[in-house]
């Protein structure tokens, strides 16, 4: 059973980290933050912009693009934007790359979602190199400060299929920019470009078979978090986590 106040999302990441007297090793890498958050301080983590990267292209169907809308508006559910915590934007990439929102366009989950849900998809051949790009400009761009969290979450339902020799090449930019990249894969044959792309890709690669699953694979990512205590919703036994105070 998991005490659930105000859920937080959890980076994947094998890492031993101090606070203070206290060791909590965590099996994440990034959280999308509710309330106070930060490992060094108070029970949490830290301030995160997350730019949602969306396949767009013509083999996601509408009813999927719907699917991939509703997962981002789960992963930020229980999201404290009023404090500014957390900041979203959203990308999409089709035929070319589009802003959707920036960082700064919603500070309210309503405004958000709403936002969210007039995006249309742009169809035509799938430009991942130039989604990355544009995420990775908008985090840049809109910078708070050296120390708030810089994520790309991409989602794709395939390979590169323009500009693929630059996928990678905008991957490995955005990441000597400091922004770590997490990424869905959705029925691939092939990760080897994913792999690529991601920061890590045994602990931020996520593969699911049909769009149907991103439900289950929102809810494995919640970490509900309690008054002095992490909990998070996967096996316990590959991760323990001790009390933060």
């Amino acid at each position: 059973m998991f005490l659930a106040t105000s859920p937080t999302i959890l980076k994947i990441t094998k890492t031993l980290i101090r606070t203070n007297e206290h060791q909590v090793h965590v099996c994440a890498f990034i959280c999308f933050f509710f309330n106070t958050c930060s490992l060094l301080g108070q029970c949490g983590l830290t301030q995160t912009d997350i730019v949602f990267a969306l396949d767009s292209s013509a083999q996601v169907k509408e009813p999927d693009f719907v699917r991939m809308l509703q997962f981002c508006k789960d992963l930020v559910d229980g999201a404290d934007f009023a404090s500014g915590s957390v900041r979203v934007g959203l990308v999409q990439f089709g035929i070319t790359a589009m802003e959707e929102f920036g960082l700064s366009d919603y500070t309210s989950k309503g405004d958000l979602f709403d936002a969210i849900d007039t995006v249309n998809n742009i169809k035509g051949r799938r430009n991942i190199a130039d989604g990355i790009r544009l995420a990775k400009e908008l985090l840049v761009r809109e910078s708070r400060d050296p120390l708030v969290e810089k994520v790309i979450f991409l989602i794709t339902a395939g390979v590169s299929r323009t500009k693929r020799r630059r996928t990678v090449r905008e991957a490995d930019a955005a990441k000597r920019e400091g922004v770590h990249i997490f990424g869905v894969g959705i029925g691939l044959t092939n990760t080897d470009e994913i792999d690529a792309i991601v920061s890590n890709p045994t602990e931020t690669k996520y593969l699911i078979d049909k769009f149907e699953a991103l439900p289950d694979l929102s809810e494995s990512l919640f970490l509900p978090k309690c008054e002095g205590k992490l909990l998070r919703r996967v096996d316990v036994n590959m991760c323990k986590i001790s009390h933060v105070s």
